[in-house]
Formats: structure tokens, sequence, C-alpha cells
């Protein structure tokens, strides 16, 4: 079967380096279209609080970008296969350890087995467990195995990052009511031992930050300790340095708005200057904070961002949403707006780069919408938003509606309107019989290898008449080519 595939490297954020200008996009006001919704699965009879976190990336090995959906109360991990025109299949579910107590909060991926695919890892809060599934590298997941974190340990967040410089993931764990965030180390084949307890110097940690913050190399920390307990003091950022060992050390404690719960923590390079800063979400309040790292490991005192009054700014994704070559953040209000008491929503501060923000925005979700992701799933050259809906298990997709050059559809090289046996012949035309060039070659480059040759034909006929997938994007609608090559596409008036 003659098929290119695209390899694509799935990043939380993709600056597009000047390609594209931000006068070819919409009104940021009117960037993303409106919601399309997955309904997941369910086989928990007892409660409708399930979707809790949203991780994307290729699983089956395709090229294509596919979700994922750890389920909190009913216990399974749904991974919806992407279309790479910004659809998805029906979600597949697998079931996680069940017990009596069984909450997952936390869920991260990367390659843990060294294989190439990526892998699983959930933490049940009150099970005191961490549950590990391998992906066979076509998205099905192996049975957990089982690594208990020890009562009154209850585990919160969870990320897999290379800790101790040996090149293979571990697994950083909050600890939200013994207030410590553990470190277990992978042995390179994605068998975990526990390494190092650090204790926070802060109560409910909820989530780490990730980074090297003073340039020496190694992967450093920030803990969003909520203090979300009687009896806890200022919520705060705690800030450790990592040695290259995996073994931490206190730097220092940053507070945050008295009436937040911090309960994220990101870390990208904002304002340009070669050091990490760090996004920190709230629990209880609006405030969304903004540290400045000034790059020994160190932080700023917060800019505070804030959402509509009674919402909770939750858990951000930052990405150049826009194409301006700044980081805008796009945040999940959990709570209702009181500007709106009856609508949840996504909201979007746009950066400019240089420390500063514009509220941008509301994308209007369903009830409780979190951990809002930022990929091109359509591969269009734009990044577009996926989140969950907390108590309806659902995801909801926003397509980004910028434009990024002229507008086709693949397969139709004579420009008609339609895909038949015509344009092969337009091609081979071409090709063979010193045919005018269409006016849209991008529409003539069929299997998207960056050329016009007899396998576009191939291609087409195959899709016509002997069942083989379909091109790739733009090919059900109209769109500009997500790959870069040497070809255009001077005219196509079926977009115009």
């Amino acid at each position: 079967m003659l098929k290119m595939r695209i390899l694509y490297v799935a990043l939380l954020w993709l600056p597009c380096a000047g390609s594209r200008a931000f006068a070819a996009c919409p009104d940021r006001d009117s960037l993303y279209g409106p919601r399309v919704v997955y309904t997941l699965p369910s086989n928990d009879p007892f409660s409708s609080a399930k979707s809790h976190v949203l991780v994307s990336g290729d699983y089956d090995g395709d090229g294509l970008l596919d979700c994922c959906v750890l389920n909190r109360l009913s216990p399974h991990i749904c991974i919806l296969r992407g279309n790479g025109d910004g659809t998805f299949g029906t979600p597949e579910a697998y079931v996680l350890p069940l017990s009596a107590s069984s909450l997952y909060e936390g869920m991260c991926q990367g390659d843990l087995d060294g294989d190439g695919d990526l892998d699983f890892a959930a933490v049940d809060f009150y099970g005191c467990k961490i549950a590990v599934v391998f992906n066979d590298g076509n998205a099905v997941l192996s049975p957990a195995v089982i690594y208990p974190t020890g009562g009154g340990s209850y585990p919160h967040g969870i990320l897999a990052e290379d800790m101790d410089g040996d090149g293979d993931l571990d697994l950083v764990v909050t600890y939200d009511i013994a207030a410590t965030v553990a470190i277990w180390k992978n042995d390179g084949k994605g068998a975990f031992t526990l390494f190092n307890l650090v204790s926070t110097q802060g109560m409910r940690p909820q989530n780490v930050g990730l980074g090297d913050f003073d340039g020496d190399g190694d992967l450093d920390y920030a803990a969003a300790n909520s203090e979300w307990t009687d009896g806890g003091g200022p919520p705060n950022v705690t800030v450790f340095r990592n040695d290259g060992t995996g073994r931490m050390a206190f730097v220092e404690k940053i507070l945050t708005p008295a009436t937040s719960a911090p309960c994220s923590s990101h870390a990208r390079d904002l304002d340009g200057d070669g050091f990490l800063d760090l996004v920190v979400g709230s629990w209880t309040d609006e405030s969304l904070c903004v540290l400045w790292g000034d790059g020994t490991g160190r932080f700023s005192t917060p800019l505070v961002l804030v959402g509509p009054p009674t919402s909770t700014a939750v858990e951000p994704a930052i990405a150049d949403l826009d194409q301006d070559g700044a980081l805008d953040i796009v945040v999940a209000l959990f709570e209702p707006m009181a500007i709106n008491p009856s609508r949840f929503a996504l909201m979007i501060f746009w950066g400019d780069g240089a420390r500063g923000f514009t509220a941008g925005p509301f994308l209007y979700a369903g009830v409780n919408p979190r951990f809002p992701v930022a990929e091109d799933f359509d591969r269009d050259g734009d990044l577009d938003i996926a989140s969950i809906q907390w108590y309806a298990g659902t995801v909801e997709v926003f397509e980004n509606l910028c434009a990024s050059g002229p507008q086709f559809m693949r397969g139709d090289p004579n420009a008609d309107g339609r895909r038949d046996i015509s344009d092969a012949v337009t091609v081979l035309r071409y090709l063979f019989a010193s045919a005018p060039a269409p006016s849209c070659m991008d529409g003539a480059d069929i299997n998207d290898s960056g050329g016009i040759d007899i396998a576009d034909a191939v291609t087409l006929l195959g899709y016509l008449f002997s069942s083989l997938p379909p091109p790739p994007p733009p090919f059900t609608a109209c769109g500009s080519d997500p790959t870069e090559d040497t070809l255009g596409c001077d005219a196509f008036p079926p977009c115009d």
C-alpha cells in the first residue's frame, strides 16, 4: 500500500517560528469555533463524577494525535483515537484496579519501558497506590502494575520525567495528606523503586511543575501547596533544587493570594529571557498566578491574572494560540461565573511576550471543564484546544480557525469540487502527457509526500475503488497544507 506517514512530535506548546502572521487569523475573539463533544463510556453506576485528567499523544503509532482521559470514580483510562482532521473515534476504555475506596486523582504519560511508545501511570488517592499501564504500541494497554504508596500518603499528582539523568523516565508523585513529594526511580525497563521522599514545606500539595530552574542541566520542581485544610497556613508555592541524582533541596516559599488554593504548577519561559517561569492555578478562587524566574532557581512574587468573579482558575495550558510568537494561557474555569451563573468556560489570556497579558474570550464549555490541552489535532498548522467536562464524562474539542495558507482540498487537482477518476487522470496527464500543471499543486499531492508522482494517482484510485484509507487532510473539507514543502496553491475555486 502506497502511503506516506507524517511523523508528528506531540508537544504541549509549539511556536510557529514566524511561519504565519497573526493577520491571517480571525479576530482573537473569533479564533475558536464551537465545541464538539465526545461522550466517554462509564462502568460506574454510583457517581457522575468521571473525567478527571486529559492528556494527548500518538498512542497507536499512526502519526495522528489521540486523546487519553483518566476517569476518577469509575476508574478506567479512555483512549480516543484521532482521525487527523480534528475528529476522534469511539472512546476505548481500559479498566484500572478498583477497591472500595478508589479515587484516581492524577495521571501522566511517557515512554516508561523504553520501547518507543507512550505508557501511562495513574495515582489512586484513597487507595494509596500507583498504577502503571504499558502500551503495546497500538493503544492496547496491559493490566496495571501496582505500587503501594503507603497508608496515609494519599497520592494526588504524578509526572514522568528523568530526575536522575540516567536517560529513563522516573515518577514524581505528590502525596497530598502526607505533604511530601516522592521520586520513584525507573530501572530503565519500567519497574519503579521509591528513592526519595521530600517534605514540601507546605500542606496539601496538589501537583508540581518541573523544569531546570537554575540552569544546571537537571530538573527541579515547584510544588503547588493548597493548604486546603483546617490549620493550614497561607497558600503557597515551594521551590526545590535537584542535585542531579533526584535528591531535592528546599529553595524558597512564595505566597499566593490568601483566597487561593494552588492546585497546578507549570514551567514555561513566558517572557523569552531564557529562564523558566511558573504558572499556578487555584482551586478556590479566580486567581491565576505567574511567577517570573531569574535563572538561579528563584522566582518573583506573583503577577495575578484574574478571571471572572466566583469562577476558579484551575489547570492552565500554555501555548502560542494566535501565532504571534508569544505564549498565551488557556485556563479552565471550574466554577460558574458570576457574570453568567449558568455558564462554564475556558478562558484565554493573550501574552505579549513581554510580561503582559490581556484577558481574552470565553470558550463556553460543559459543566466544570478541566485540564485543557492545546494541540494541532486537525494538522492544519494551528493549535486546537481540548478539555474534559468533569461531571458529565465528556471530551470537548474547540477548533482553531486560523488559516495557515491557501485553502484547498487534497485529491482534487482539476478543482471541480469532486474527487473522482478524472482527478487521477489529471495527475497522469500532467506527468506523462505534457498537460498543464494543476493550478493547485498541493491538491495534486494526494499522498502528501511533498512531490507529484504516479503514487499520487494510485493513492486516489486505491481510495476510490479498493477501500484504502482516505488521503491526508485537508480532504473532506477545505483547509491548508499541514506539511511544509515546495509545492504551492495558486488557485482553488471550490474553496474561495
